[in-house]
């Protein structure tokens, strides 16, 4: 099993390469990730739902900095 950061990594590489089908990687690895966090709040929470949002657009590279950030807690 991938942990959470190889997980963001095939996650943001789909995104770049098929953003429609990321869709689905992209919420697996949401869940993955709130069920690892330690009690996140709701913002953290909205910034990190806005960065996955951003994986596969203009905004990629910074929002995948991000969230290796995030993943690598």
């Amino acid at each position: 099993m991938l942990d959470l950061r190889e997980a963001l990594e095939l996650t943001a590489l789909i995104a770049e390469h098929d953003r429609p089908r990321s869709q689905r990687y992209t919420v697996r690895w949401f869940v993955r990730y709130l069920n690892a966090a330690d009690a996140p709040t709701i913002d953290e929470v909205a910034f990190i739902g806005a960065c996955l949002a951003a994986l596969g657009g203009q905004s990629h590279a910074e929002a995948l900095s991000v969230l290796r950030a995030v993943a690598g807690r």
